[in-house]
């Protein structure tokens, strides 16, 4: 099945699948979530009570001040174009693929003249309502170009990437593919499972290991800390975003625990935060300094500064014991 890419962020990428009569694809709109609401509202991935009849009108593409043009991702010179393919090869590939899936059927219903970035009265005029529980079907040539549109630029947010800057302030909904939230929410619930699968072998065998896992994670200060409330203070840590924590968990697991090296650098990171947390170790504007010596920019470049040089890691293990 043939996709478009609508969003990259360095290795984060999204992309809509393009669906035909024999397989269409849905994607739906749902509330942006917000981790910071009360349980109630989480659960239905809002800050408010949902309102059915409540829309948000847009224009389906962005107007780029400094050229006086519409930047429609349609065109090679694109703005939103080249964030999608920085690579002007891959630029040129991809942008044949939209001609053929966007550019070509909107000519078709509109005329290729009005898709010309400078035509500004027709542009202004090409908006969406963006309603809750709206639907897009991608086997739908209208339809996938609005959705197209809309993700690219950053009016309608893909589920996975909420907490994205792109998305941040512009888009007020979100959206998923209808056939791929079973999966998803199987996915996320085979994780939060293995999760706590690892914690718990962890915590009966090897609890220093995991102390520094956890730190760096976030999870401070848990060294002394009973069974029963570490795994207390873990659970609400998974359930508190199931769409990241136990994913995030799991990676750090494998990349970083399971291998000898990777785990020098998570007991060296907890090290380090024990000599910050107790004064040791100060932030300064240039970065983290112990006895007045600069370890790094952040705790854990500092890690990878002081594992490298005997002088550092002496000086660090003269702080620990003293």
């Amino acid at each position: 099945m043939e996709e478009l890419l609508v969003y990259r962020n360095g290795n984060k990428e999204y992309k809509i699948k393009i669906g035909d009569s024999d397989k269409p694809v849905t994607y739906q709109v749902v509330p942006m979530f917000d981790a910071s609401a009360l349980d109630g509202f989480q659960k239905h991935r809002t800050t408010k009570i949902l309102d059915p009849n409540v829309y948000n009108r847009v224009r389906l593409v962005t107007y780029d001040t400094a050229r006086k043009t519409y930047d429609t991702g349609l065109t090679k010179n694109s703005k939103v174009l080249s964030q999608l393919y920085p690579e002007e090869e891959e630029r040129r590939v991809a942008l044949q693929k939209i001609t053929k899936y966007i550019t070509n059927p909107l000519a078709e219903l509109y005329g290729l003249e009005n898709l010309d970035p400078k035509n500004l009265v027709w542009w202004d005029n090409f908006t969406e309502n963006i309603e809750l529980d709206a639907s897009y079907n991608t086997s739908d040539s209208l339809q996938l170009a609005k959705l197209y549109f809309l993700i690219s630029h950053g009016k309608l947010c893909p589920i996975e990437f909420e907490s994205e800057p792109y998305y941040k302030g512009q888009a007020q909904y979100a959206v998923e593919n209808k056939d791929a939230v079973v999966n998803v929410g199987q996915k996320r619930k085979l994780e939060i499972s293995k999760a706590k699968s690892r914690f718990i072998t962890l915590l009966e065998n090897d609890k220093i290991g995991l102390t520094a896992l956890l730190e760096w994670m976030g999870i401070t200060g848990l060294t002394d800390n009973s069974d029963e409330l570490m795994n207390d203070i873990f659970t609400s840590w998974l359930e508190k975003d199931d769409n990241q924590n136990p994913k995030a968990f799991l990676e750090t697991y494998d990349n970083y625990y399971k291998s000898e090296s990777g785990k020098k650098e998570l007991i060296m990171f907890k090290e380090l935060k024990s000599l910050h947390r107790n004064k040791k170790i100060v932030k300064e504007m240039s970065g983290f300094y112990l006895n007045g010596q600069i370890l790094g920019n952040s705790l854990k470049d500092s890690v990878k500064n002081v594992l490298k040089d005997d002088t550092l890691l002496e000086k660090v293990y003269a702080a620990l014991d003293s």
